[in-house]
């Protein structure tokens, strides 16, 4: 079975799957908010998790949380974070101060800054006292960017979305009216080479958020989905890189970068999103499916 028959079975089987309301982004703040933004930090965060929390507990969701932890009230727990950090580390990179406030001489003190808080503050202390060696990494990471998020853009990651796309699209009128904007047309060149708004905007988003390019179109590529999915005019490429595709595309002979996934997508499936072919992907390895086991 060669590869456009792969591709045919796999479509049949799991495409309806892969368009489904648990998959596509409504174009509203809370669905925004929740399933991409922090949809997002909570797939890192479960990870972590499987491995401190081994034995120790479960892993609960950010909205699934009593209260929920949304990002005024994540914004909130890295403001208390930052009063009290020294003058000279205000403004530098967030690794730095992260090691200053992990390092043992300051941790109980920041423990008693979050005690001292009031009742958001001793939510999130419990968070805190689930780890022997205090708040990771990637917990920082996700209160530095719902402060980035709340400071900015009124705690909307659609706000910001209209916002950046707003500025990287100005001087070319004929992008579209947000958010049905011609995602594949260059406005630029990024890194010397010609930039589409969809590249531009995921590089923006590893600036504003110190996140990877991969994660960037993590945040957006679903909420584009859906909006293919309702009048499959809005044309885009990101989709999900993830270990899932990678595994799949190097044992099946397919693909073994993002690039050659994107050619092949463009050349069996040129009117369909390379999206909807990589959760497909997601959806057949997740499942353990047999569909292509006679190939």
């Amino acid at each position: 079975m060669g590869i456009a028959d792969q591709l045919d079975r796999l479509l049949q089987v799991h495409a309806s799957d892969a368009l489904s309301d648990s998959v596509l982004i409504p174009d509203l703040d809370e669905e925004i908010n929740w399933h991409s933004f922090l949809g997002h930090h909570d797939f890192f965060r479960f990870r972590g998790d499987k491995f401190f929390l081994e034995g120790r507990g479960t892993f609960v969701p950010l909205r699934g949380r009593t209260p929920p932890l949304g990002i005024s009230f994540l914004a909130t727990a890295w403001h208390q974070l930052e009063r009290a950090n020294p003058q000279g580390l205000r403004g530098k990179a967030l690794l730095a101060r992260y090691r200053w406030r992990s390092d043992p001489a300051h941790k109980q003190n920041l423990r008693a800054d979050l005690a001292g808080g009031g009742d958001e503050s001793r939510e999130y202390l419990a968070i805190w006292d689930s780890f022997r060696n205090g708040i990771p990494l990637w917990y920082a990471y996700i209160l530095h960017d719902a402060a980035v998020l709340a400071d900015r853009f009124s705690s909307s990651f659609r706000r910001y979305l209209e916002r950046a796309c707003k500025e990287l699209a100005a001087g070319h009128p004929d992008i579209g009216a947000f958010p049905q904007l011609h995602w594949k047309e260059t406005v630029g060149q990024n890194r010397g080479r010609d930039a589409s708004l969809e590249d531009a905007l995921a590089s923006r988003i590893t600036e504003d958020f110190a996140v990877g390019d991969e994660v960037a179109r993590y945040l957006f590529c679903d909420w584009l989905l859906a909006f293919w999915h309702a009048d499959h005019a809005v044309m885009f490429d990101s989709f999900k890189h993830d270990e899932n595709a990678r595994k799949f595309g190097e044992a099946r002979g397919w693909f073994r970068s993002r690039r050659e996934f994107l050619d092949i997508c463009h050349q069996l499936r040129p009117a369909l999103p390379p999206r909807v072919i990589n959760e497909c992907i997601w959806i057949h390895q997740n499942r353990q499916c047999a569909c292509l086991a006679e190939s």
